[in-house]
């Protein structure tokens, strides 16, 4: 076998090693759905962290920049009894930024529904939901979007599933460590 191609037989080799999850994460669990005000995606992950622990990582938006994907920038526009709004900053692909307002509901200890407030899509409603189980807790998100314009089904699709398990690895992450994981290119401004 030539040198070129014992590299691409180990580089394939490599390739098909990485996309196998480590033995410890939690296989994420996705279904679509058509909802109410448009195309959604659902998600259910394991973590392996007590529910108070889990909703403190969800509820508490101030630190979201240091674990979420995409996340640069938040400021806490609101916070009063169970209601809060948050202005994010994400940036995508390294190449440009958006900026959106997000409003939330606390419903302690299990819940917490949001929605866009202010931002690139016509309409967005989700919500997070958690339930204690013998190895921790598990975590459902569920989100709705209408862009507000014309998205083939296909590609709105794609785009919702895109960015889930990355923000489901992160959210696992940080409750997990007790709220004190950072993503590797986190720096604080």
């Amino acid at each position: 076998m030539g040198m070129n191609r014992c590299r691409a037989v180990v580089a394939v080799c490599l390739t098909l090693l990485s996309a196998i999850p480590p033995a410890w994460a939690s296989p994420l669990r996705v279904r679509q759905f058509k909802g109410e005000i448009g195309r959604g995606v659902e998600a259910t992950l394991t973590i392996h962290a007590p529910l108070a622990t889990v909703y403190g990582v969800l509820a508490d938006p101030k630190p979201s920049a240091e674990y979420l994907p995409y996340v640069v920038r938040v400021a806490i526009e609101k916070d009063l009894a169970g209601e809060q709004l948050i202005h994010y900053r994400a940036r995508h692909f390294g190449l440009f930024d958006t900026e959106y307002w997000q409003g939330r509901r606390l419903e302690p200890p299990n819940r917490i529904a949001f929605w866009q407030h202010k931002g690139p899509f016509r309409r967005v409603e989700g919500q997070w939901s958690l339930r204690a189980v013998v190895d921790g807790t598990q975590a459902t998100y569920r989100v709705q979007v209408d862009p507000g314009w014309p998205v083939p089904g296909p590609i709105q699709n794609l785009l919702l599933k895109q960015g889930l398990p990355a923000l489901a690895d992160a959210i696992r992450r940080r409750s997990e460590s007790g709220g004190t994981w950072q993503k590797p290119d986190y720096k604080p401004s």
